[in-house]
């Protein structure tokens, strides 16, 4: 199907409700900053390697991943959401919720956000990058 990314989205999801309201509020900031209508962009992923590597990426938090994403989008890449069942965690804790991984993820939302609107050229490269 020539796709850039496979990306796995939670139909039903097994989230407190802290979990559920860091989630929603996570996806809304994506569409509200970035224009991204993705499901799920923080779970299962999967990249073609010769379309993601060349991006340089800036987030030092969970947001990483959803830049990954924004960037390939930008770019013009092809992705598809599959939906897929998610199990409640039955060991260990999760610790992307932590107000510590929160606040970084807003911190790089911005600062994203901000290099896109000053250097619109950014991640505005052709869909050539297959070739190499």
């Amino acid at each position: 199907q020539n796709l850039d990314a496979v990306l796995g989205w939670r139909n039903v999801k097994n989230y407190t409700l802290f979990r559920q309201i860091v989630s929603y509020s996570f996806k809304i900031s994506a569409i509200l900053f970035f224009g991204a209508h993705f499901k799920d962009m923080g779970w299962v992923q999967l990249y073609r390697a010769r379309f993601f590597q060349p991006l340089q990426l800036y987030s030092m938090s969970p947001f990483i991943s959803a830049e990954r994403l924004l960037a390939g989008r930008r770019m013009g890449g092809k992705f598809v959401e599959i939906s897929v069942q998610h199990f409640p965690r039955i060991a260990g804790h999760g610790r992307g919720a932590s107000i510590s991984w929160i606040l970084s993820s807003v911190k790089d939302i911005f600062r994203i956000r901000w290099r896109w609107f000053f250097f619109e050229h950014y991640y505005q490269k052709t869909r050539d990058i297959r070739a190499h």
